[in-house]
Parts: structure tokens; C-alpha cells; sequence
């Protein structure tokens, strides 16, 4: 037919109940095709729908191509759109339709039409707050990518949004009571949403693979992390996150442990890739038959109280005998998980994100928060490191923000549950 298209899949969750996944992706995959129709009738641009199939969570619908509103607000400074995007978001709330996402990523202009774009995460409600909440992911999606043009953008986008709405008062008035309250910041945003102590751009996109999938969002924070020589991981990740104190953030460490060098380079991984590379840890494994290796990972995080909880994941392999792969970073070309022919250069990020030791971390510690009170932690009287042991959430170590005793930390090779499940519990 010469037409370009586009195949929206939702793929499997594995940290979800397989049943509960397969529901959930049904019945969002029908939402979604749903809302792209509604859309339309209410006078909204959006992606034309041409198949769907709710079984297999997949929907074919018309290529929108073009340049992003966010582009166009940080290059061109086209501030005049957000009078189109408050008019759409006007309409789709007079429709009944809260769209979930509405960030300037999701508004595109093809020509001389702006169109709306993913309705993944769309809804039905009438509800001045679930409008209200559209409205704030917006204003805090301007407001932390173009501070520059924020007035402006917000005066405009309301103008828009209050000309095609009736109801836009009680939404509007609703948006300064969550903000005026604190209530969305504490109860939504914070829970949402984590901030990694890294300048390595790598694990942020190997780790927010991750977050994004499990509904939070992962940002860069500003600092350095400390670096200290340790031979555990734990302890390395603890220090980092006790001098940084930034409740809500994340510090991760991680390294390769070969079994015939000893467990070199382990804590050092770093510091080797950066003398004598993936290609001198081949040459010091020349004829030597035994190459069986395991990257681990501490990820310590900080709550709103201070207190720190660290996480910790390994994935077992095997050293190749010649570097494979471009993607990835570090020793990924050298490595080969277990189960697997391919190193990890050689998945793409997606993929390597799920099985690697930093994505497996993180997920533990996502559920762990989902389980125990969001970003601002555990439920007051509850103890969060024995009730997630015995839930089956992550295994993790639970610090506290005070100095620990000489030898309190654990060993170096003491993985703390880590690749353990709870009896009567499936993988």
C-alpha cells in the first residue's frame, strides 16, 4: 500500500505474574486504540489506527513524521504551540479522556498540524483531578526541560486549554490545590520518581530502561560520588550515597569477578577499564581454560528520612575468548551471560537492561519501594528489611545513616540473598 507505519508491542513485564501481565497488557493495548479514535472525534490529531490486536498487545497505526514540540521549544523557540496543545488537552477533557503522559515528547508537528501522540498510559474520567494531574505533568515537564520559556508556555497552554474546556476552572483550581498542598509532590511525584549519582551516561540508560517500564522515572542528579577503596561493593555504594545525602537518590557500583584471576578486577573494574581495557583482560586469560566470571551490582538508596538500603544483584557467566559487540560499555564486549551465546555487547539495551546484574538491582529495589510507602520509605513501625525478606521483595541490606561498628560491614563475597527466592515463593 506504500504506507508508513508504525507497530506498537507492548512487550512482557518479567518482574509481573505472568496472568497479571498479560491481562494488564490486553486491556491497555484496547485503551489505547480506544482513546486514539476518541481523540480524533473530539477534534485532536492523532495516529490513525489500522489494526489491533489486544491478544498479542500490539496496534498498527499511521507513522506521524516530523519534529518534536520539545525540540521545536528548546531550537526555535515555538512557544505559540502550547495555545494548540492547551486547546487538545481541553478538548480531550471535555471528551472524558485524560491522556496520562502529555509531556512535550508527545506532541509532534508534521507540517502545519500538531499532533497528539502514546495514549499508553490514557484513561477515562471526567474527574477535575485526574485533569488536573494532566496538567501538572505537563507544567512540571516545561518547567524542568524549558525553564526559560515557562511563563510564557503556561500562560499560552492555559489560554488554550480554558478557551476549548468548559470545565477548565474546577481543573485549574484543582491543580493549585495538589500543588499549594504539597500532597502531589509528597504522594506522587517524589514516589515516581529517582535520581542517580553518576556521570556515567551509560548506567542511567541501562537503569531507566528499567525505571520507565515499572512507571518511575529516572533522572541524573548534580554532584560527584565519592569513590573509596574497598574490596566490597556494598560498602563502596554506602559510602557514595552517605556523602551525597540526597534523599531519593541512587549511587550503584558494580564490577566483574573473574575466578581464575581471583576476583579481578571486582571493586576495581573501573580502574581497569581504563588501563588495561577488555583486550588486557583477554591477554591475561591467554590459555587459561577456567573462564567462568559473574558481574555484580550495590545500588544504596537514600530515603526522605536519610536512611540508606542497599540492593544487590549478580549474574554469573563466562569471560569469551574474543570480544564480540558494539553496544554496551566497559567489559560488556568480553562477557557472556549464562543461558546465553551472545556477550552483552551484543544485545541491545533493552534486552541486556533485564538480565544484567544494574537492571536486576534496580528492579529489586523498585519493587521493594513500590511494596514499602514509595520514594519516602518504609510505613512508620514497620521493619523494611525483614518484612521484604519475608514478602519475597529484594533481598537487600538495610544501613542506617549512623557510623556501623568496625566489621560490620559484610564480606566481599557474601551476596545477602541475592540469588536466593523464599521457600514456597516461584522465581
Amino acid at each position: 500500500m506504500g504506507m508508513r507505519v508504525v507497530l506498537k508491542r507492548r512487550t512482557v513485564r518479567p518482574y509481573l505474574n505472568p496472568q497479571l501481565d498479560a491481562r494488564v497488557r490486553y486491556r491497555r493495548t484496547l485503551r489505547e486504540a480506544a482513546a486514539l479514535h476518541d481523540a480524533k472525534l473530539a477534534g485532536v490529531p492523532a495516529p490513525t489506527v489500522y489494526f489491533v490486536d489486544p491478544m498479542g498487545a500490539e496496534i498498527i497505526m499511521e507513522m506521524i513524521e516530523g519534529r518534536r514540540l520539545k525540540e521545536l521549544l528548546e531550537e526555535e523557540r515555538r512557544v505559540d504551540l502550547m495555545r494548540v496543545v492547551g486547546d487538545y488537552l481541553g478538548r480531550l477533557h471535555g471528551s472524558g479522556i485524560v491522556h496520562g503522559d502529555p509531556t512535550t515528547s508527545n506532541f509532534v508537528l508534521s507540517g502545519e498540524v500538531l499532533y497528539a501522540l502514546d495514549f499508553g498510559l490514557s484513561f477515562r474520567s471526567r474527574s477535575p483531578r485526574d485533569q488536573a494531574t494532566d496538567l501538572h505533568v505537563l507544567k512540571e515537564a516545561l518547567e524542568s526541560y524549558h525553564s526559560d520559556l515557562f511563563e510564557e508556555s503556561m500562560k499560552l497552554l492555559i489560554e488554550g486549554y480554558a478557551g476549548s474546556f468548559g470545565g477548565s476552572r474546577e481543573a485549574l483550581a484543582w491543580l493549585r490545590r495538589l500543588e499549594s498542598s504539597g500532597r502531589y509532590r509528597g504522594d506522587r511525584a517524589l514516589e515516581r520518581s529517582l535520581c542517580l549519582i553518576s556521570g556515567n551516561r551509560h548506567k542511567l540508560q541501562e537503569m531507566s530502561v528499567v525505571a520507565e517500564a515499572m512507571g518511575w522515572r529516572l533522572r541524573p542528579c548534580e554532584g560527584r560520588k565519592l569513590e573509596v577503596q574497598s574490596d566490597d561493593l556494598a560498602e563502596i555504594a554506602l559510602a557514595a550515597a552517605r556523602a551525597a545525602a540526597i534523599p531519593g537518590s541512587i549511587v550503584e557500583d558494580s564490577g566483574l569477578f573473574v575466578r581464575s584471576l581471583g576476583g579481578f578486577p571486582g571493586p576495581y573494574s573501573s580502574y581497569a577499564m581504563s588501563t588495561i581495557g577488555y583486550r588486557g583482560l583477554l591477554k591475561l586469560m591467554e590459555g587459561v581454560e577456567d573462564r567462568a566470571a559473574r558481574f555484580e551490582s550495590a545500588i544504596a538508596y537514600t530515603d526522605q528520612a536519610g536512611r540508606i538500603r542497599v540492593f544487590t544483584a549478580r549474574v554469573c557467566g563466562a569471560i569469551a575468548e574474543e570480544p564480540a559487540g558494539t553496544g554496551g560499555f566497559g567489559f560488556d564486549p568480553v562477557f557472556i551471560p549464562a543461558g546465553y551465546s551472545r556477550t552483552f555487547a551484543e544485545m541491545d539495551l533493552r534486552e541486556k537492561s533485564w538480565i544484567s546484574h544494574r537492571g536486576i538491582a534496580m528492579s529489586r529495589l523498585l519493587r521493594w519501594l513500590e511494596a514499602y510507602g514509595g520514594a519516602r520509605g518504609a510505613p512508620r513501625g514497620r521493619r523494611p528489611h525483614r518484612d521484604a525478606e519475608a514478602r519475597g521483595a529484594s533481598a537487600q541490606t538495610l544501613y542506617s545513616a549512623r557510623p556501623i561498628a568496625a566489621g560490620g560491614w559484610p564480606g566481599p563475597t557474601r551476596t545477602r540473598g541475592a540469588s536466593r527466592t523464599p521457600r514456597g515463593r516461584r522465581p
